[in-house]
């Protein structure tokens, strides 16, 4: 059982990279614009103002522009680095500039420059959380880390995960230790 669950998870996984990977540049561009409006024009947006939030890559909704805008409006904004450990703590930052490239190819902020979030701060934000997928019922495909769902386990931010609605599928394969994301913002809805 667990080995079955654990192929369809990895099968999904490479289903939703394929996806993203083969999105037209300007039809990707089109969709993390829209994103973007539905995000800053939200009510989860104007009632935070701490914001936890991921540095996109390539293949994931673009959230540079999200950063920027949020920092231009006056919100603390902090971002996560990724620990050897398993875990995931969470820096402020004044800007994307002074990023480093981890091993995984993300940008992190580095914990000589940067402060520290506080788990009471961690715990009154809101939280933008990456997936490769979200299904209807708001269960998340990540990457498959468990970054998210132990950092998620421990603190309770307001959730609002962002994705393409290529990437919304009917079920995701899911354990009773993963964690539902409350709201999901798409191009097309949320």
């Amino acid at each position: 059982m667990l080995q079955s669950f654990t192929e369809s998870k990895k099968l999904l996984r490479n289903q939703m990279k394929n996806i993203r990977k083969s999105m037209d540049i300007s039809f990707k561009e089109s969709c993390d614009n829209e994103i973007f409006l539905k995000l800053v024009s939200s009510e989860h947006f104007r009632n935070h103002d701490k914001i936890i939030c991921y540095v996109s890559t390539d293949i994931e909704v673009d959230t540079r522009r999200f950063i920027n805008y949020a920092l231009e409006c006056g919100k603390t904004v902090a971002v996560p680095k990724c620990g050897r450990n398993g875990e995931m703590t969470f820096f402020e930052i004044d800007s994307l500039d002074n990023l480093e490239r981890s091993a995984f190819g993300i940008d992190e902020p580095s914990e000589k420059l940067h402060r520290k979030f506080s788990s009471d701060e961690t715990d009154s934000c809101l939280c933008i959380v990456p997936a490769l997928a979200f299904d209807s019922d708001g269960m998340r495909l990540g990457y498959g880390g468990g970054y998210y769902d132990r950092f998620l386990s421990r603190f309770s931010p307001e959730t609002v995960g962002i994705c393409y609605s290529s990437c919304i599928v009917e079920k995701i394969p899911s354990q009773q230790h993963d964690i539902r994301i409350k709201n999901i913002i798409t191009e097309t809805g949320g």
